[in-house]
């Protein structure tokens, strides 16, 4: 069998080969030029050792790479490509324009006592972006160091391990200080205080966040 410069199978006449034999090699060298679903790592691990056993071998290259669309990939990077067979990465990823908040939890909400760019979130290429600002919805009494969580992001947002950024806060009474914002693995988004006080009425504690990032693990 021959190829042409994209790699794709066909017969050259020199070797004896059945319609069938010849329809198999042909489609089996489009194989790996189009996703091949796999349900998970170990399947896309399957995937390559099949290929390999083909006749001819399948060897994915920097001039042959294959694809799959993993099903349990992180949520929009689904499909992926390797040129070894061992190493993997993300052909596409995030649509540009993802956008949504921190998801909220009790005791917190977008700014209103205070003019403010409500905080939010968007992703692109890999890389989450967070900016704005929010406050608290209830009473808190901060203590120093303490870590307060905020909010909570959903699969397909989260860092591999914690990351921490700066902030600013503005307690009403106090003045301004700095904070860190911290986002975890699990999801779960912080802020730590930087004084002791309170208790602080709803809306007291405005924190505006500048514009941060993270690489998207999860």
């Amino acid at each position: 069998m021959a190829s042409t410069a994209s790699g794709l199978w066909y017969p050259d006449g020199a070797t004896p080969m059945s319609v069938i034999q010849i329809v198999k090699a042909a489609q089996e060298s489009v194989g790996p030029r189009t996703p091949y679903p796999v349900a998970n790592v170990t399947a896309r691990a399957a995937y390559i050792t099949a290929l390999a056993a083909l006749t001819p071998p399948v060897v994915p290259s920097t001039s042959n790479p294959v694809r799959v669309w993993r099903a349990d990939g992180i949520a929009g990077g689904q499909l992926e490509v390797t040129t070894d067979g061992a190493t993997w990465s993300q052909e596409t990823y995030f649509v540009t324009g993802d956008v949504i908040t921190p998801g909220y939890i009790a005791g917190y909400r977008d700014p209103t006592t205070s003019p403010g760019q409500p905080l939010r979130i968007s992703r692109s290429n890999g890389i989450a972006y967070a900016e704005g600002q929010f406050e608290n919805s209830s009473s808190i009494t901060p203590t120093v160091n303490g870590q307060f969580q905020f909010g909570q992001l959903p699969a397909g947002w989260r860092p591999q391990f914690t990351v921490t950024r700066p902030g600013l806060v503005n307690i009403a009474g106090v003045g301004f200080g700095v904070t860190s914002i911290r986002v975890q693995a699990t999801g779960a988004v912080s802020w730590q205080a930087y004084a002791s006080g309170g208790p602080y009425a709803a809306g007291a504690i405005s924190i505006a966040v500048g514009q941060i990032s993270w690489p998207i693990y999860s």
